[in-house]
């Protein structure tokens, strides 16, 4: 359900509509304002009526009846204006819905035409990659303003946009580096709030604030994952100011999101374009939102519980922190065909391992290019003979001992995994697959690395944090997805893949374990082992080589 300012209820006796002052900001938006990338890069910004309407001309159109009268210390009047109703904008919409175009139009619109002198403009970042995001988006959609940007020296390595008059500054505030001693901004931009893991960074550029006579917090964001968060605190405040629980005369709202409530009860379909299009103020808008772009999202979050949960954040502006499964059982069962492994024998692969506590499941993979973009994977699994009730659920065991059996798991003696199976396996593997490097977490490792190392065999140190996780992450969903990732139908795998959820920051993400649950029935050892494999088999510099090797080996392509 879409939360507005009810403008209707505006008390006109304290507040008046300065109906030039809001047209002249959309005039100079439309014809000073561009378009910094995509297809319609260099084009003039034109606005939707919902930004003029719900955003632009309130924001600059109401104002103080009551003059605000600035006096020097001689007591001699400075300047008089009617200062803006509105001192905080919140606006959440979901992505692809002109956030960016939007926030570099305000920050154009204060370092062109706001008649402040010693404007100090202040975007605020969570982490310093967020940071240059942030003044990288509004650096160019200043640099296609060929008059305008002659007046301003960019500052790149600072996060600083100056003008040559030294009369207004634009700088970035990030956690790490954090705001400036003695600045007292006018203008405070917060981008994905959501990110924010607390509020301290907020509070300081709101109350630097205070010395202003003028002064505009604007928070631009999407849905985000912590419900106890500052950011969802500032919007459940909000959502009660529109609906008239609270009172909040300086704070314009606009809030683009499905019902919640609706879809819980089975009211709306989710999954339907009239939905979509009723929280997405841009869909079908030239340059924004295409019907294939929603039908291909769509596709996504029918796959997996985790990508459900992301579409609702990202495009229907519904706050969750589901903890879901990352690749759905029914999409990760279909990315699988009959195969003749004996075919594999001498063929280029990579290999990834995960070793495990003593009384663990360890994993081995390897991973075969295929061709036209498409893998093979072979899987062991280690596991000590006498399991620790701390490694194993009692409960499966069962289970277990029918995949030992049929060939799955390799049982090592005693109480503790023998890692001598695990160096005489990956050594027997190398004599029948030609292995070009085994990727593995440096943690736990010496004692089988360095005898494989002294074997000959590469071995590739492989970090376990997010952004190294990262491309194997995405080329592993994404072969899923399109069914090129022949699993062969390995039942260990597919319950790790039951196990597993995705950790997203930023544009970079990793396997995790769902929450909950016995700690022991959630492994994911197997997927994460592929993820490494997978980040050297399917790394875009080696595709020259791969394409070689199958040219000269007579390598067949495997297709479904």
């Amino acid at each position: 359900m879409s939360h507005f300012t009810d403008i209707s209820k505006i008390d006109t006796d304290k507040y008046w509509y300065d109906e030039e002052a809001a047209e002249s900001v959309i005039r100079y938006i439309e014809n000073e304002c561009y378009h910094s990338k995509g297809d319609l890069a260099g084009q003039n910004l034109v606005l939707e009526e919902w930004q003029k309407d719900k955003i632009l001309r309130p924001l600059f159109g109401w104002k103080h009846k009551e003059k605000k009268v600035v006096k020097n210390k001689a007591g001699e009047i400075v300047k008089e204006f009617y200062p803006r109703k509105f001192r905080r904008l919140r606006v959440e919409v979901p992505k692809k819905n002109g956030k960016s175009s939007l926030i570099a139009a305000l920050v154009q619109i204060f370092m062109d035409i706001e008649p402040e002198l010693g404007a100090e403009l202040v975007g605020l970042a969570w982490g310093r990659k967020q940071a240059r995001i942030v003044f990288d988006m509004v650096a160019k959609s200043i640099k296609t303003n060929k008059e305008l940007n002659e007046q301003i020296t960019h500052y790149r390595s600072s996060n600083v946009l100056l003008r040559t008059d030294g009369e207004k500054r634009y700088s970035v505030w990030s956690k790490e580096a954090g705001g400036e001693d003695g600045q007292a901004p006018n203008l405070v931009i917060i981008d994905e709030e959501h990110e924010h893991k607390n509020g301290d960074l907020i509070e300081v550029a709101e109350k630097s604030m205070a010395t202003r006579s003028n002064p505009l917090s604007v928070t631009i964001t999407t849905a985000g994952e912590d419900l106890q968060g500052i950011s969802y605190q500032r919007r459940e405040h909000a959502i009660l100011v529109t609906q008239g629980h609270r009172e909040d005369e300086s704070l314009l709202v606009c809030i683009y999101c499905a019902d919640k409530d609706r879809i819980d009860e089975g009211l709306d379909d989710w999954a339907s374009e009239e939905v979509f299009a009723e929280c997405n103020p841009n869909y079908l808008v030239p340059g924004a939102i295409t019907r294939e772009f929603w039908l291909d999202e769509i596709v996504k979050a029918k796959s997996s519980g985790f990508n459900k949960a992301k579409f609702f954040r990202y495009h229907l502006n519904i706050w969750n922190n589901t903890s879901s499964q990352w690749i759905n059982s029914d999409v990760w069962a279909k990315s699988q065909w009959e195969f003749d492994v004996e075919s594999l024998e001498g063929r280029l692969c990579y290999g990834g391992v995960d070793l495990s506590s003593k009384n663990d499941l360890t994993a081995f993979s390897l991973v075969f290019p295929m061709g036209d973009d498409t893998y093979t994977s072979l899987n062991w699994f280690f596991l000590p003979e006498e399991k620790s009730i701390e490694g194993v659920d009692p409960k499966r065991l069962i289970q277990y001992n029918d995949w030992i059996e049929k060939g799955y798991i390799v049982e090592t003696p005693g109480n503790t995994i023998d890692q001598k199976y695990i160096i005489k396996t990956i050594l027997d593997a190398s004599k029948e697959y030609n292995i070009q490097s085994i990727c593995y977490d440096p943690y736990l490792a010496t004692d089988v690395v360095i005898p494989l190392s002294d074997e000959g065999l590469e071995m590739a140190e492989h970090g376990q944090g997010i952004k190294a996780m990262t491309f194997g992450s995405k080329k592993l969903e994404e072969l899923v997805l399109a069914k090129r990732f022949n699993h062969l139908g390995n039942p260990i795998l597919s319950w790790m893949n039951d196990s597993c959820s995705l950790k997203e920051y930023e544009n970079a993400c990793k396997p995790v374990k769902k929450k909950g649950g016995d700690v022991r029935n959630t492994k994911i050892d197997g997927i994460v082992s592929n993820v490494m494999a997978l980040s050297y088999a399917a790394d875009p510099t080696k595709k020259k080589e791969h394409d070689s090797y199958l040219s000269e080996s007579g390598g067949e392509l495997f297709t479904i």
